[in-house]
């Protein structure tokens, strides 16, 4: 009984040792691996799941897109315009050339752009990933956003260090505008001091400026028409984020952007893929699930019955192994040098050793005229032959060895 009461507590520890590392544990090592990603699933400070709820909860279609921007086109539940697209840069994928054009005539149907870029302010997902998606903002803006702190630095790059807690960048409207009507401010956060940047307008095009920071001055979103269709470019990428939604007039700020872009019937979509999110990947709603507790539980309980119930406690009796092949020549050996006496055993390799070589009558001559044995070898063998044959003891390992040696001059 008491061997059956430690297998159950050793198979109890070894199971909250499985708990601990792959289910618990694992997520925990994978949140302190991997920062917050602005995506719709994402549930931590970074992410837009707050967002998404919101606007589900409001009635509006919402959907997370998770593949190339070629679907816009090919999606048949998307109707043909009225739609908005989030794009939140720098992004972990690079845009493809395919997307681009497609992105085009998307837009030329009537859609809306809208994109977070973090230029003014700069989230720790943002900062990690070193600025990508600059080149992405100029192609699909046709805009150039400088850095002012890189322009100005160029000659005397200085290190930048995380700050302590995260800096809040106001915006505020620069006029009476539709997308900021009750937002008197919007509020960006920053994990590392943010950068100021200067827009450049190509010399045949216009875009229009909403908002301008109210610490520095610089511009915050502007928005252009683009053929048939509107880009608006956000200079701050953490604005509706889960930690970022709530403050000043964020919530407000988009909610007016959606309901002026938005057609009844129209979806909001959210670019999830572009930030590494890959079809079918959803790792909240996969441990979230059921069937997946019900399933452990199942196994765990089939495990600890098979371990209680069905193992052995008691080691299986050995069995006698067989004894290998220099153990019996050793033991061998060792009864005939303790049964045979030293000078017949003698007696017996040297005639072992002339029928090897010649027959006993000739050996002597035949190692006498033999240019190849010298002479002392020969007379120390005649000494323990004629020792064996006179019954004194001889050394037999010597006698073996010298054996050996004349045979191998001899062959």
């Amino acid at each position: 009984m008491r061997e059956r009461a430690l297998t159950l507590v050793l198979a109890l520890g070894a199971l909250g040792l499985f708990y601990a590392m792959f289910m618990r544990g694992n997520q925990s090592m994978t949140n302190k691996r991997e920062t917050s990603r602005p995506t719709s699933i994402d549930q931590q400070a970074n992410g837009y799941s707050a967002v998404f709820a919101w606007l589900r909860h409001e009635g509006l279609r919402t959907q997370s897109s998770r593949r190339p921007w070629t679907f816009l086109e090919q999606d048949s539940t998307l109707p043909r315009s009225g739609n908005l697209l989030l794009l939140t840069l720098p992004g972990r994928v690079r845009i493809g050339s395919t997307e681009y054009a497609a992105l085009r005539r998307w837009l030329a149907a009537g859609n809306t752009l809208l994109i977070a870029a973090a230029m003014s302010d700069d989230p720790d997902w943002a900062h990690r990933l070193g600025g990508l998606g600059r080149g992405d903002l100029g192609v699909l803006t046709g805009l150039d956003f400088e850095s002012v702190r890189s322009r100005d630095s160029r000659r005397q790059p200085s290190a930048i260090g995380k700050l302590t807690a995260p800096r809040r960048s106001e915006a505020i409207a620069n006029r009476t505008h539709p997308f900021f009507a009750g937002v008197d401010r919007t509020i960006a956060l920053s994990d590392y001091p943010p950068q100021v940047r200067d827009v450049s307008i190509p010399f045949d095009g216009f875009v229009l400026e909403l908002a301008h920071q109210r610490q520095t001055g610089e511009g915050t979103l502007w928005t252009r028409q683009v053929r048939g269709g509107r880009v608006i470019v956000s200079a701050f990428g953490s604005l509706w984020t889960n930690r970022a939604l709530g403050l000043g007039g964020n919530a407000q700020l988009l909610a007016n952007i959606i309901g002026s872009s938005v057609a009844p019937g129209g979806s909001v979509i959210f670019d999830d893929a572009h930030q590494g999110v890959t079809p079918g990947y959803d790792p909240a709603s996969f441990y979230r699930d059921p069937r997946l507790h019900a399933t452990a539980a199942v196994a765990l309980a089939l495990w600890l019955i098979w371990v209680i119930g069905g193992t052995r406690l008691a080691n299986p009796p050995g069995r006698a192994r067989g004894l290998p092949e220099s153990d019996l020549v050793d033991a061998g050996g060792s009864l005939f040098a303790r049964v045979v006496p030293a000078h017949a055993a003698a007696l017996r390799l040297i005639d072992l050793f002339a029928l090897r070589i010649r027959s006993a009558g000739e050996l002597w001559e035949f190692l006498e005229r033999n240019p190849r044995v010298g002479e002392a070898e020969l007379l120390q063998l005649r000494r323990w032959a004629r020792a064996a044959a006179a019954g004194r003891r001889v050394p037999l390992v010597k006698l073996h060895n010298l054996l050996l040696s004349l045979e191998s001059h001899l062959s």
